[in-house]
């Protein structure tokens, strides 16, 4: 298997696949587009199940792994900017906002994100969120005459229906 054509492969059927959604994608479409034979494409995805299976897979790599750095650093590092991360989330919620359209997130919302992924995701974000606020409490960059635990749910409740 040809790792080039099959990243090549990959990053058409994302690209399609985030703006028109799964079922608006035909796997004609991404051959033509990748510039390569049906065949080709058959040998790399068996089944168009597979190739979606395959961006989603690694569209959640990207989310893990940039949640786990914030995680990490929020964990590891005293001196960390709190207005520059929670800057850097925002700008990271929203690239990914754009890049994947409604046809495609209405589509995962119904069939494809298991319920175990959505509370390991809540986990991950709420983890973010109470430290992040717990910080900002302490360094006063937040007010600290609040409830801490209704501002952290009040904020997963925005991110979660955000995504």
């Amino acid at each position: 298997m040809n790792q080039a054509v099959k990243s090549k492969i990959l990053d058409v059927a994302r690209n399609k696949f985030f703006t028109f959604g799964i079922k608006g994608v035909t796997m004609d479409e991404i051959a033509s587009d990748a510039g390569i034979g049906k065949a080709t494409l058959y040998e790399n995805f068996s089944s168009k199940n597979i190739l979606v299976q395959e961006v989603i897979n690694e569209k959640i790599l990207e989310m893990e792994t940039y949640l786990n750095t914030i995680t990490t650093s929020l964990k590891e590092d005293e001196e960390l900017d709190l207005i520059k991360t929670i800057r850097a989330l925002i700008d990271f919620g929203n690239k990914e906002l754009k890049e994947m359209k409604e046809p495609f997130l209405a589509e995962i919302r119904k069939n494809f994100f298991p319920v175990s992924e959505k509370l390991q995701y809540s986990s991950l974000i709420r983890s973010i969120i109470t430290e992040l606020v717990t910080r900002g409490m302490k360094d006063h960059i937040f007010r600290t005459d609040c409830n801490i635990h209704i501002i952290i749910d009040t904020i997963i409740i925005i991110v979660e229906n955000i995504i």
